[in-house]
């Protein structure tokens, strides 16, 4: 359960993690062009923090604005990213509007199990499936079923 109200979780992700990361990336970039998604980066580290443990649920969670490492932060964490995601990121097309899409993932080693809170919110707030994949492969190898962008040709997983 949220610890606070998702405006005032969003004013805090914002203040600690969005705006900082886009003025990094844009003093890194000059004069030349630039492009973040810090909604988007939020996202996907709030999913990863849900399955964080421990110390690395701790930063991963202060470092996003979102104080400690309970549930509530955690909670605060996914409330402002699911709401960016369905809100902000949402196809208007229909409507007349850009187009857009948002995808996002995280390969777990197909070695560990993932926590049913860690697929329950990948599911539930994210609307992402969750899929685990063996590590140390080319990612070519993992055929259809994992999908990959043009720019991770050559990666391992």
């Amino acid at each position: 359960m949220p610890t606070r109200p998702w405006e005032e979780a969003l004013d805090a992700a914002q203040r600690a993690f969005c705006l900082p990361l886009a003025g990094r990336v844009l003093a890194a970039a000059g004069t030349g062009n630039a492009a973040v998604s810090p909604a988007g980066v939020h996202a996907a580290l709030a999913l990863a923090a849900s399955g964080a443990q421990g110390a690395t649920r701790r930063q991963m969670l202060g470092a996003l604005g979102c104080g400690g490492g309970g549930k509530g932060a955690a909670a605060d964490a996914a409330n402002v990213a699911s709401r960016v995601v369905k809100r902000v990121l949402k196809d208007r097309a229909k409507s007349g509007g850009p187009r857009l899409t948002f995808a996002s993932g995280v390969w777990a080693d197909a070695s560990r199990a993932l926590s049913p809170e860690f697929v329950d919110g990948a599911g539930g707030l994210y609307g992402s499936v969750c899929r685990r994949c063996p590590h140390g492969l080319p990612l070519q190898s993992l055929g259809q079923e994992f999908p990959i962008h043009p720019s991770m040709e050559g990666r391992t997983a």
